[in-house]
């Protein structure tokens, strides 16, 4: 946690986002309201109307920049150096900021407080949601919203939790039908599937009997249940997602560029004080007026003047440093965030979190993708299980299952162990992988009941079955395996499955058909399928019911260690009997995704929680590992193991192949932090890299290592499941997949897709598109700035760079904000230079072409030249007197010299736009007009220095020359250098043409 100041002061206001984690456990009394707990009101908006000035401020001033422009504001008030007659012109651009950022951040707010108020003001069982209080009986009719975390009683149901966690499929939830005379809760806590208490101190409590605030309920008859949890401490308000602040590869560069031009601007002004103090020391005989030839002026006076000085040319040079900079590139990324929601290329559910991030959507090196949902569909279908010696392939016409007594104990493994719930006919789950295998054999003919707590088989209404469950310990990412207890036949077994890394070493050693079933369960995951493996024991009633006592006594102390220990000690040494292959369905054009990724020079990393074997399988149907693809498994060798492995495979293949590393999570436990930054550059070097078997944990641990070792490479992650967020949040750009694993990848996800195919779209058009229009923007920014504030210098030379000022105070401050700002932004909203995807081009972002160090200088050496042109031709041609006696003053030749400043700034966008729109057209006309209007304004205040000036002006012939042939000699540098650098293309793609002709005549 961040312990600045400024996150101190947010604290303050908001509270820390880690306060559940001191909240005690509970205990309530059913039917009694306990007002010393939170009511169920809920408010997600940022500001109240006592906190919205003083937070507001405080997140404003925390920009560096506004602070930087504060400070001028300041000086600009100190009399010694002030070039604006004490005023501070600064703060009139930066009030204009504060307060259009201010407005911005109310209606923002706005919105979030009536979204809040309908929601606290909704009618739940009579009452006002928002007066809802922990203890109280609540009454919820069906399909109506859950409206706090809340303990079900007398009748089970089923909810649905897409607002949770994305998933249509309808959840069972069982009741409480105990009398109850108090509950026991653990704390408040954001795990959507923990929860631990228990009911009067005797019956434990777990995840099945809690309904949610956000879930819907689904049953046909009202339900019934008493407030756990309220408010901001319900779980799906524990889990709102604050993401990281993230800084853009761009906004990095443009920060190195910034402290480069401050550190040249402070030379310039060291430079022009130098000149001016020693002139002054020179010159001190011809200034009997200033008294310099006094005995008491020393040296100290001089050094005070030489202060002076630099203070001066500070304040006259300060918009080196654009204000309009960040307020501009904002606009423009949201509207182009606009654009992207809207391309009908992106789909429907296309969300933009973070327009801040839309220039890194054009810098991708690197990706970093989950399997399941995201290269894959996460739409399971049954292809082949094995039982026995029973090898089912249902993709064969011959393949025929037959159920007989002597098959049914293995047959029911695959039927019953799973968290399913019986409802009219209907089975429901909320795995898809268990569906997949339920709807196979219901297909079969086989029918499933519930009657309380037994299940009734029924095969082909031949064959009949009542079989009671006694105990269910689900399935959790960290244990990767669930298992059930049924009593079948008088007997009373464990089922149990999982994946192939926790099953095998929970079996006997040797049994009848392990190796047979191991065999083909790793042909099942080579062919790309995800494999679970089935296994069972038979238990000792008295021993299980003293398990079973032990177990739910540790549950009631929510001791994880020692449940941990006594799930281990029950599903032990079990019989191996059968493995199942789900075949999960590629992504929508995944294949042809993920070519025009690496033909944009994109290199791809799949990271997953299946077996390797699985893994390498889909890397080869989606193409991340060809036929000329050599993998490499890493499973426990050193690393030092690993790099012979890659270097011998290098030299021994001859270029034919290439080079794939297939890693096992495993291995990153076992390594030093210097082994795992070797491997990580070892497998940057090869063609295709899979991480399996990785936990939630490690995926983010890969993506962090991996910037660390190239900090100078852009990343992206992308995932559709909530073990997909460490690694979407740690990435520079989070991307989650609107799936069927839930929304909290999306949520917390810096932009949201429907689909991994629009990537493509996504990175290749709008985010090339977004850099290069960007960086343009900045780099103008510096430009016409450079281009009107130069002039002041040149002018230098003729006043001993006595800091005297050319331009009028007020004039001077609105180039930015009235007469340049518009015409960058339409812009960097609408140019587009390729419409369509084009990989090829993609490369200028990733090698950062577009904004260097090389294109900055650049750019500011043509304002440079550009102003030269303009200050000199002004200067020397206007030094005359008119007719009527009319002398082209300073003032004068200042605002004939910053008009043509405005007419060069804003015709450059034309030239660099690649379409020109009407909307430009129009916007660069009001740039003039407002101009225009501003100068007559002034120019009709009696006492004011421009009194007068815009009529003298507009008479003389020799203005409308001057300002029609400097510009136009300023604009040629543009005009010619675009013609330069379209002459290069041309030579070059000539030069490409006969290099392609002479090989193949070689060829021939």
């Amino acid at each position: 946690m961040k312990n600045t100041f400024f996150h101190k002061i947010k604290r303050f206001f908001r509270g820390s986002p880690n306060e559940w984690k001191n909240l005690p456990k509970r205990v309530i009394h059913p039917g009694q309201a306990d007002i010393l707990l939170p009511n169920n009101k809920v408010i997600t908006s940022k500001y109240t109307i006592f906190t919205f000035l003083p937070l507001n401020m405080v997140e404003q001033f925390s920009k560096m920049a506004n602070i930087y422009f504060l400070i001028v504001g300041i000086l600009q008030m100190i009399p010694a150096i002030t070039v604006s007659d004490g005023l501070p012109t600064e703060y009139t651009p930066l009030v204009v900021i504060v307060i259009a950022t201010a407005i911005k951040d109310l209606l923002e707010d706005l919105q979030r407080h009536k979204a809040d108020r309908k929601e606290n003001n909704t009618i739940i069982s009579g009452k006002k949601s928002q007066e809802i209080r922990v203890g109280e009986y609540i009454r919820i009719n069906p399909n109506e919203q859950i409206p706090a975390d809340i303990l079900l009683l007398n009748q089970e149901c089923f909810v649905e939790t897409s607002q949770l966690d994305g998933e249509t499929t309808l959840k069972p939830k069982q009741p409480i039908i105990e009398n109850i005379e108090f509950i026991e809760a653990a704390g408040p806590n954001p795990y959507l599937y923990q929860f631990s208490g228990s009911i009067n101190g005797q019956k434990p409590l777990n995840e099945h009997n809690l309904l949610l605030r956000g879930s819907c309920l689904k049953s046909l008859d009202p339900i019934d249940g008493i407030v756990i949890y309220t408010g901001h401490q319900t779980k799906i308000l524990l889990n709102s997602h604050n993401p990281r602040g993230k800084v853009t590869k761009m906004q990095q560069v443009m920060n190195r560029l910034i402290l480069y031009l401050f550190i040249g601007q402070w030379l310039l002004c060291i430079f022009c004080a130098s000149y001016f103090t020693i002139a002054l020391s020179i010159k001190k005989q011809d200034l009997d007026y200033l008294y310099l030839n006094q005995p008491e002026v020393t040296a100290l006076l001089y050094f005070s003047s030489f202060c002076q000085s630099v203070g001066n040319w500070f304040l006259l040079f300060v918009n080196f440093v654009p204000i309009s900079l960040m307020l501009t590139l904002e606009m423009i990324r949201l509207f182009q965030a606009y654009f992207i929601i809207k391309d009908p290329e992106m789909g429907q559910n296309t969300k933009v979190q973070s327009s801040n991030l839309n220039d890194d959507l054009g810098q991708i090196n690197h990706i970093f993708s989950d399997k399941t949902g995201t290269l894959t569909a996460n739409q399971m279908t049954l292809r082949q299980y094995i039982f026995k010696n029973q090898n089912i392939d249902l993709q064969r016409e011959d393949s025929q299952l037959i159920f007989n007594e002597e098959n049914i104990i293995y047959l029911l493994q695959f039927i019953l162990c799973n968290d399913i719930k019986v409802k009219n006919g209907n089975v429901l789950s909320s795995s898809s992988d268990e569906m997949a295998l339920i709807n196979y054999f219901l297909n079969q003919g086989l029918q499933i009941a519930e009657d309380g707590k037994n299940y009734l088989i029924n095969i082909n209404n031949e064959i009949y079955y009542r079989i009671e469950k006694v105990y269910l310990i689900p399935f959790s990412s960290d244990r990767k395996r669930m298992s059930i207890v049924l009593r079948f036949q008088e007997k009373l077994y464990i089922f149990c499955k999982g994946a192939d890394s926790v099953i095998v070493s929970r079996t006997q050693s040797s049994t009848n058909y392990q190796d047979n079933i191991l065999s083909s369960s790793q042909t099942f995951a080579n062919q790309g399928l995800r494999v679970l493996l089935f296994s069972y024991k038979e238990l000792d009633e008295s021993e299980f019911a003293e398990w079973l006592e032990i177990y739910e006594k540790t549950m009631i102390q929510q001791d994880e260690q020692m449940l941990d220990k006594l799930q281990n000690q029950l599903e032990t040494n079990l019989i191996l009997s059968g493995a199942s292959g789900v075949e999960d369905i590629l992504s929508e054009h995944v294949q042809e995704t993920i070519v025009e990724l690496q033909y944009a020079n994109i290199q791809i990393w799949m990271i997953t929680g299946d077996a390797y074997a699985t893994a390498k399988g889909v890397a080869q149907k989606i193409g991340l590992m060809t036929l000329r693809s050599k993998s490499i498994l890493v499973e426990h060798q050193t690393i030092s193991e690993i790099e012979s492995l890659v270097f011998d495979s290098e030299k021994n293949i001859s270029n034919q192949y290439d080079i794939s590393l297939v890693i096992l999570g495993k291995i990153l436990i076992d390594y030093t932090m210097e082994d795992k930054f070797r491997l990580i550059k070892l497998a940057k070097e090869c063609q295709c890299v899979i991480f399996s078997r990785v936990s939630p944990k490690q995926k983010r641990e890969i993506v962090e290592l991996f910037q660390k070792c190239f900090p100078n490479l852009c990343t992206l992650a992308i995932g559709d499941g909530a073990n997909d967020v460490n690694m979407i949040t740690e990435a520079n750009v989070g991307i989650g997949v609107c799936g069927v694993e839930g929304l909290q990848a999306a949520r917390a996800s810096d932009y949201a897709i429907p689909l991994f195919k629009c990537l493509q779209q996504l990175l290749l058009f709008h985010g090339r598109e977004c850099y290069r229009r960007n960086t343009q923007v900045v780099t103008y920014n510096f430009y016409k700035n450079v281009l009107y504030l130069i002039p002041q210098f040149w002018f230098g030379l003729y006043s001993q760079f006595s800091a005297q000022s050319i331009y009028d105070f007020y004039v001077f401050q609105c180039y930015n904000f009235m007469f340049t700002s518009l015409p960058i932004i339409v812009y960097g909203v609408f140019d587009i230079k390729f419409n369509d995807t084009m990989p090829n081009k993609y490369k200028f972002g990733q090698e950062g072409r577009y904004l260097n160090f090389k294109v900055f200088i650049l750019s500011l050496l043509e304002g440079v030249y550009q102003s030269l042109i303009i200050f000199f031709f002004c200067f020397y041609f206007l030094n005359t007197s008119s007719s009527n006696g009319f002398e082209y003053g300073l003032l004068v030749q200042g605002q004939i010299i910053f008009f043509i400043c405005i007419i060069v700034a804003n015709t450059k966008i034309l030239l660099l736009s690649h379409q020109i729109q009407v909307l430009q057209i129009i916007i660069q006309i009001l740039s003039y007009v407002s101009y225009i209007c501003t100068i007559l304004i002034f120019n009709n205040v009696v006492e004011y220095q421009l009194y007068g000036v815009l009529q003298e002006i507009l008479t003389q012939g020799i203005t409308y020359i001057i300002v029609l042939l400097v510009s136009y000699l300023s604009i040629s540098v543009i005009i010619y250098q675009k013609k330069y650098q379209l002459f290069k293309k041309l030579k070059k793609a000539q030069v490409s043409q006969s290099t392609a002709i002479n090989a193949s005549l070689i060829t021939l």
